[in-house]
């Protein structure tokens, strides 16, 4: 009974060293499909890579224009900037000019006025006096 019982325990480990093996053989089947897919995945990185490598001295300069490009945007807009600031202080220039001439017009506007009803008083006065004269030249008239 005992060599049964060996057998059976030879057999039974047999069947589970085979299971083993063919374990092993399936594994070993998926991680070469799985090596393989690697392979084929990293010669598609490499081709892209390769790809990119040829667009890079293009896309290189590219981006050297663009950023040439935008250091000249940024200097334009620095000197519009600069223009639009001198526009605004000869804004307010001419604004607190015009407010000064402004003045001077009302001011010269009352003085006229001033003269005006001066030149009146002494046409006013001229008129009484040659009136006068006329009087002192004709002489006293008979009637």
């Amino acid at each position: 009974q005992r060599a049964a019982e060996s057998t059976h325990a030879i057999e039974s480990h047999k069947a589970a060293f085979a299971l083993f093996l063919r374990s092993i053989d399936d594994k070993e089947g998926t991680v070469k499909r799985d090596l393989k897919l690697a392979v084929v995945e990293h010669d598609d990185i490499v081709d892209a890579v390769k790809q990119l490598e040829k667009r890079l001295p293009t896309t290189t300069r590219a981006m050297a224009e663009v950023e040439a490009a935008t250091e000249a945007l940024r200097e334009m807009s620095k000197a519009k900037a600069s223009e639009l600031c001198g526009q605004v202080d000869l804004k307010h220039k001419i604004e607190a000019e015009s407010e000064t001439l402004g003045r001077q017009i009302q001011a010269h506007r009352a003085r006229l006025g001033e003269l005006s009803a001066i030149m009146t008083k002494q046409e006013e006065a001229y008129d009484e006096v040659s009136a006068q004269l006329n009087d002192i030249v004709r002489g006293p008239q008979v009637m």
